[in-house]
Order: structure tokens, then sequence, then C-alpha cells
């Protein structure tokens, strides 16, 4: 196996895991769907892995088959604050080429940090990916994986007052923690924690 196929290897059990605790609903529905590109970005320089990122929200807009792309950079922003910057620029990006509307942008890296969370618990942090990576998602994917389930007379499944609320954590947290530190690129997460929440009833 060469570098690339097991950094997607890696990428690929890790997103598989996550899914399996229902953490993200509209991720799980990507994984079991079968319609994520894992695409990796070998580029040092954050420029570079801008260029490539446009190209893959220009694949994504050209191929109706796939809903979401995981970009994995092995190589770049190794530092937390070095790939929130990276992040807002790719967000600028979106708002720049009127894609913002079509898209979404999700982000997990190694160290990735929460309110509160010491940064030795890497364990506990479903954010801290094998690698930083970029989550592209189409909006409409994502609505279609919100929707409230049909009514069948069901009792509620169990995981879902637990997701529920813990998405409803996470969004007061960033606020939180972004006013704390001032680093405001964070809260652009705020918004799909909150669909999350509002989404299960």
């Amino acid at each position: 196996m060469n570098k690339l196929d097991s950094v997607i290897s890696q990428t690929e059990d890790w997103a598989t895991q996550i899914v399996k605790q229902d953490i993200s609903l509209f991720a799980r529905v990507k994984v079991d769907r079968e319609s994520i590109r894992y695409t990796v970005i070998e580029q040092t320089k954050s420029e570079d892995v801008l260029i490539e990122f446009f190209s893959e929200c220009e694949f994504l807009t050209n191929n109706t088959g796939t809903e979401a792309t995981l970009i994995m950079l092995p190589n770049a922003v190794q530092s937390f604050d070095e790939f929130l910057d990276l992040v807002g620029l790719a967000n600028n990006i979106l708002s720049e080429h009127t894609l913002e509307g079509g898209y979404r942008l999700a982000h997990f890296h190694p160290d990735h940090r929460s309110a509160g969370e010491p940064l030795q618990a890497h364990q506990k942090n479903t954010n801290r990916s094998p690698y930083p990576c970029l989550y592209i998602i189409k909006e409409a994917s994502m609505e279609y994986a919100l929707e409230p389930p049909k009514e069948t007379g069901l009792k509620q499944a169990w995981w879902e007052k637990p997701v529920k609320y813990a998405n409803l954590m996470l969004a007061i947290g960033t606020i939180f923690l972004a006013l704390g530190t001032g680093e405001f690129s964070r809260l652009m997460m705020v918004p799909m924690y909150l669909a999350i929440y509002f989404s299960i009833k």
C-alpha cells in the first residue's frame, strides 16, 4: 500500500467509526449511500491547497451522483490555528464564487479543540481525524439528511436525544470559545450544530 492509499484507508476507517456513533446524521447518509468522494491533496502551501479545493467544488457541481468530498491534507496546515485560517479562506472562496448557497464546509483536524477540552483527550473528540480534512457537502444533500423521519408509529431511536443535546452544547461551547479566544472562524461550525439540534424532535 502506497502513502496515498494509506492516508485514504486510515481516514475511511475513522469516518466509519464516527458515523457508527450517529454523531453526524448527514455524514451517516453519505457513507451509507456510498456517495462520498475521498481526495488527497499533497500540496504543502495553503494557496495551492485552495486551488485544488475550488477544483473539487467544480467537480461536485458537475457530478450529481457525488454528494460530498472529504479532502485530506497530509502535508499541509499541521497546526490547528493555521488550519482554521485555511478553513476561513476556503469559506471565502465559497462566498466569492457564489457557491456558499450550494455547499456547506465542515472540517476535522488531529488537534481539534472544543471548549473546555484538554488537548490530551484525543479519544473523546470525534472531530479529531487522522489528517487535517475539509469536508465539502452539497446543501441539498445535507437538507435531505436532516429531514425528520416520517411518522411510522415507532418509538424514537435511543440515540436521538443524546445527539440532539450534544450538538446544542457543541454550538454553545464553540460560541464561548470563539468569544474567549477571538478566533471567530470557529463560528462557522455553529449553524451545522444547530441544524442537527433543531432537526431532532
